[in-house]
């Protein structure tokens, strides 16, 4: 069986947007997965026009194969046919499987059933689903996908070499991230000292300072001490409406950002990411972001010297692929004993 994955330019810049995709890539590339690269016209028209030719040509030739792909895919222009087209291919005895990074409808639209099914229509075409964590399998599970699905638990991220600090401050809460959306950061709920990087510094944070924006890769070399705050919306009581309601089935990339920083986390406890963060005593969970303070100054400088020990562990990992690699090695098992079958 030969081994693929689809690549796309998913372009540069200093926002997280593409790094799990590019990361994912770049370990499967490492993982003796050879690429197929999809490059589109720039112009709409001609990308209309031309997309499903490009889409077969790349496709020729290849038969008895694993084929790995990202989703949300490369443009939703493309969802119209490309999903038609892993239908046809499998009758070449090819096996699909998808990452899941976002499902938009959950996110954006979660009481539209009409979409969700949709969305998930174009999902049940993969003969394997590696997805986020296991409520984002229960949940896809509850939406008829049937077939064998894999939780992912963490996304790796691959960075720069780091020397992390032996300084165990951890008065310092940081959050990293597009500011645009981070308006809880208007209002005060800490005493500690707040850092916060990222791009669109729109509005002025009275309580916290404002520390600057880095390329994804380099951003874990500038923080260094303290917590990493997953927190979302314009409220800090809990992350309201779609958001709050979308971080009880994702484990989000900025989790792995701050691991691979070395440090510990503080997550909402309604979150599926706090299942992970409680069981690998990486961080804390709390109800409010009002009660971060009473929340850290209860946690002792061995309780806080251990976790950063157990991130340490993991940020090791996420740097090698650990989680990617995992996961494929289930899928191509599952692949190889359903050969076997036949």
């Amino acid at each position: 069986m030969k081994k693929y994955y689809l690549q796309y330019d998913y372009g540069t810049g200093n926002n997280a947007g593409p790094k799990a995709k590019k990361d994912i890539n770049r370990i499967l590339a490492t993982d003796n997965y050879q690429q197929i690269k999809v490059k589109f016209p720039k112009n709409k028209f001609y990308r209309l026009i031309q997309a499903p030719i490009i889409w077969k040509k790349s496709m020729v030739n290849i038969h008895d194969s694993i084929i790995v792909m990202q989703y949300p895919l490369y443009s939703d222009l493309y969802n119209k046919f490309l999903f038609k087209e892993i239908v046809k291919q499998k009758k070449n005895n090819n096996k699909f499987v998808v990452f899941i990074h976002d499902i938009e409808t959950l996110r954006n639209t979660p009481d539209d059933e009409e979409s969700i099914q949709k969305e998930i229509n174009r999902l049940k075409v993969f003969d394997y689903v590696i997805c986020h964590n296991d409520s984002m399998k229960l949940w896809l599970k509850s939406e008829g996908i049937n077939v064998p699905m894999y939780s992912l638990k963490l996304f790796d991220y691959l960075s720069n070499s780091k020397k992390y600090s032996n300084n165990l401050n951890s008065n310092i809460i940081n959050y990293a991230g597009n500011l645009n959306k981070a308006l809880f950061l208007k209002q005060k709920f800490s005493n500690k000292k707040i850092y916060v990087y990222g791009p669109n510094k729109a509005v002025n944070f009275s309580s916290a300072e404002y520390k600057g924006q880095y390329l994804p890769e380099e951003i874990p070399l500038h923080i260094n001490q303290g917590w990493g705050l997953v927190w979302d919306g314009d409220s800090i009581t809990s992350p309201k409406g779609n958001m709050g309601n979308y971080l009880r089935y994702i484990t989000p990339h900025k989790l792995s950002m701050y691991i691979r920083s070395g440090i510990p986390v503080i997550v909402w406890k309604q979150s599926a990411a706090y299942n992970f963060v409680k069981s690998n005593n990486i961080g804390i969970g709390i109800d409010l972001l009002t009660d971060v303070d009473t929340k850290l100054d209860d946690i002792s400088i061995s309780q806080y010297t251990r976790m950063r020990a157990n991130v340490l562990e993991l940020a090791q990992k996420l740097n090698e692929g650990y989680f990617t690699k995992e996961a494929l090695g289930k899928f191509e098992k599952y692949c190889i004993d359903e050969y076997a079958k036949k």
